[in-house]
């Protein structure tokens, strides 16, 4: 069964409406015209009470630890989430699953107001399974209408979600619609992971989708949790949202790229690996004259996100790993740093991901010895390193 909604009545319907039109206007016609730039509204109340003093609102955060599940990361191979999974986190003595989709998966850049239920109950399934399992489910939308950071899967959008109307509308549609499928679960077992690391944009543009999506779920579930990335592909924390309840911000730990996606050829394009042969690797790793160590990663996440813990802010490393080309001694020694740092600031994190090319299972490495577990390639020194974190 597929669902198809015109923009002109989910405006209608939803409380967010005022907020997209005080972020941008709507024309006559249609709503908004395609390519509308987003504009700042001149002025609003906050939806959950008052801001005050720049503090962020109080989250009771678990500790969560746990691995990203890609079974609809890419719709082009996307499948139903498997029990086994589920199960064997648990026993490994994890408790949280991130969740990255693709919209289309259950939708499709061709008509951005239609869902496929079929698809739907793919998710529903996944859901379930956390709850099954005593696991967290963080649902992310890691292609949304108007953005995903995945620039190889498929052509260039037309529409960007930071800078048009169409596009916002089309993410808070699909948004309430979560908000509505998963109204009532505990914020212990489910949250809601807004969009996958947003590029560089205007602090104010990323707010503004921020403040236009929360308080499209929070019409629909006023409790729910929710986490966003931070700005520049979770490099620093956003502020100016510390008015609304209930956020959680995540980082992502992939600096430096040439060690943690050495050889990956999503980045061949931007980074040449011929000037890092393997023979000469090492972590801590050499940039140039630049020497990139545990402290270079300390100072790093102290800059970007010191100041908001200092403020109460919760913070959580929803993506962090290293690829399967990388030596695996190094692999090693950089996720211990990495984890060390979340460990001493009280971080939970996600590792990207549990069974794949960054994974602790069936990785395809060449230098790993690996070990028989429940029908998997498990990669015990991996797995041991993020049970001491």
């Amino acid at each position: 069964m597929e669902i198809k909604t015109h923009r002109r009545d989910f405006l209608k319907k939803t409380a967010a409406a005022a907020i997209l039109m005080a972020a941008g206007g709507l024309s006559k016609a249609e709503g908004g015209a395609p390519g509308t730039v987003i504009k700042a509204p001149e002025s609003r109340e906050p939806s959950f009470g008052e801001k005050k003093s720049g503090m962020p609102k109080a989250v009771d955060l678990p500790h969560y630890r746990g691995f990203n599940l890609l079974n609809m990361f890419v719709h082009t191979w996307a499948g139903d989430f498997e029990e086994k999974d589920f199960e064997v986190i648990k026993g490994l003595g994890f408790n949280f699953v991130r969740i990255p989709l693709s919209y289309w998966c259950w939708s499709s850049e061709e008509n951005w107001f239609s869902i496929d239920e079929k698809a739907m109950k793919r998710i529903d399934k996944c859901v379930e399974l956390g709850g099954k399992y005593g696991l967290h489910v963080n649902l992310n939308f890691h292609r949304a209408p108007g953005y995903c950071i995945n620039r190889w899967e498929g052509k260039e959008l037309p529409k960007n979600l930071f800078l048009d109307l169409e596009p916002l509308e089309a993410c808070a549609f699909h948004w309430r619609h979560f908000a509505q499928r998963y109204k009532g679960i505990d914020n212990a077992r489910l949250s809601f992971n807004l969009v996958n690391e947003p590029p560089k944009v205007p602090t104010e543009n990323y707010a503004r989708v921020v403040r236009a999506l929360t308080e499209t779920i929070r019409s629909e579930d006023p409790s729910r949790l929710i986490f966003i990335d931070g700005e520049n592909s979770g490099e620093r924390a956003l502020r100016g949202v510390e008015d609304i309840d209930g956020l959680v911000q995540s980082a992502h730990g992939y600096y430096p790229n040439e060690i943690s996606q050495y050889q990956a050829s999503w980045l061949k394009k931007w980074i040449n690996f011929d000037k890092y042969p393997e023979d000469k690797l090492s972590w801590p790793f050499k940039r140039g004259d630049k020497l990139i160590d545990r402290k270079v990663l300390a100072d790093r996440y102290d800059k970007g996100w010191a100041q908001y813990a200092k403020d109460g802010g919760k913070i959580h490393v929803g993506e962090f790993g290293a690829y399967c080309k990388l030596p695996h001694k190094i692999a090693l020694a950089y996720l211990s740093d990495q984890l060390s740092i979340y460990k001493e600031r009280g971080w939970g994190w996600a590792l990207w991901n549990l069974k794949g090319t960054f994974g602790v299972f069936n990785s395809k490495r060449k230098d790993v010895v690996y070990e028989k577990y429940k029908g998997m390639e498990l990669d015990r020194k991996m797995l041991e390193l993020l049970l001491q974190s």
